[in-house]
C-alpha cells in the first residue's frame, strides 16, 4: 500500500527529530545535513534552513558541505531567496543541478545570456537530460524567439516525453502553444 503525502510528511517529521535528537547527542555536521534534509521533505522549511545552518557551522569534509550548501540553496530557492541561494552556489561546487539551480535563478533576474551559458554547462554534464533544454525553451519564450522555444521544445520532448505536458501546460510557453512550429515539436 502506497503512503499518502501527508503520512509521508510524519514519517519525515518522524525521521527528522531523530536525526535532531542524535545531532544533539553528538553534534556532527552529517546528523544536522540528514535532520535538514527530513525537515525539507517534510515542508518544515525554516527548521530546514537552522539545521542547516548547524551542519555548515560545524564543518566537516568538503563533499558533505557541498552537499549541505547544494540542498540549502535549493532551498532558498523554494522560499524566494535568490540572492543567498546564489551565496550558497558559490560553495556548492560544480554539479548538474547546480547548474539547473543558478540557470533559473538567472530566468528570474531577467539575465537570460547567464542562465544559457548554465543550462549549457548543465546539459554538457548531462546530455541525456530534458531539464536543461527546456530550461532555455524557457529562456528563448521570454527572448520571444519562437523558432528557439519550438525547437528547445522538441529536443526536449525527444528525451524525455513527460516534457510534451509539461510544455502545454507552462505559462511561459503558453502564447506560442497555437503556433505551428510549437505544435511540430510536440509531435
Amino acid at each position: 500500500k502506497e503512503p499518502t503525502d501527508k503520512i509521508q510528511k510524519a514519517y519525515y517529521r518522524r525521521a527528522a527529530v531523530n536525526f535532531t535528537l542524535a545531532a544533539h547527542r553528538n553534534p556532527t555536521a552529517e546528523f544536522f545535513y540528514h535532520a535538514a534534509t527530513a525537515y525539507h521533505r517534510a515542508g518544515d522549511r525554516l527548521e530546514a534552513l537552522q539545521n542547516y545552518d548547524y551542519a555548515i557551522k560545524l564543518g566537516g569534509a568538503r563533499p558533505l558541505l557541498r552537499k549541505v550548501f547544494s540542498d540549502r540553496a535549493a532551498l532558498e530557492i523554494e522560499v524566494g531567496q535568490p540572492d543567498e541561494a546564489l551565496r550558497s552556489l558559490q560553495y556548492a561546487g560544480p554539479s548538474y543541478q547546480n547548474a539547473l539551480n543558478r540557470g533559473l535563478i538567472e530566468v528570474g533576474r531577467e539575465h537570460y545570456e547567464l542562465a544559457l551559458e548554465q543550462y549549457r554547462l548543465a546539459q554538457t554534464l548531462r546530455p541525456a537530460a530534458a531539464a536543461p533544454v527546456y530550461g532555455m525553451a524557457v529562456v528563448a519564450a521570454r527572448k520571444k524567439n519562437e523558432d528557439a522555444v519550438g525547437n528547445f521544445v522538441k529536443q526536449a520532448v525527444a528525451l524525455d516525453r513527460s516534457y510534451a505536458q509539461r510544455a502545454v501546460e507552462d505559462l511561459e510557453i503558453q502564447d506560442y502553444a497555437q503556433g505551428e512550429v510549437f505544435r511540430e515539436a510536440l509531435r
